[in-house]
């Protein structure tokens, strides 16, 4: 089951992935915790959100 949400997040834009909360489902607590700590992730009431810094960084990501 994380094995498609994950690939399911592979598909999505950073966008549906903040939107739908699949970052929450598709990362385990620990790695949460430790996107939290680098700053490319927040803990906000609706969920677990992508930064700034991770749009940037996913953005850089996809280019080839």
């Amino acid at each position: 089951m994380i094995v498609d949400e994950l690939n399911q997040a592979e598909k999505d834009t950073l966008r549906d992935i903040v939107e739908n909360d699949r970052l929450r489902s598709a990362i385990p607590t620990e790695h949460l915790e430790k996107l939290i700590d680098l700053g490319y992730a927040e803990q906000r009431n609706s969920g677990v959100i992508a930064t700034g810094k991770a749009r940037v960084l996913f953005r850089g990501l996809g280019r080839p």
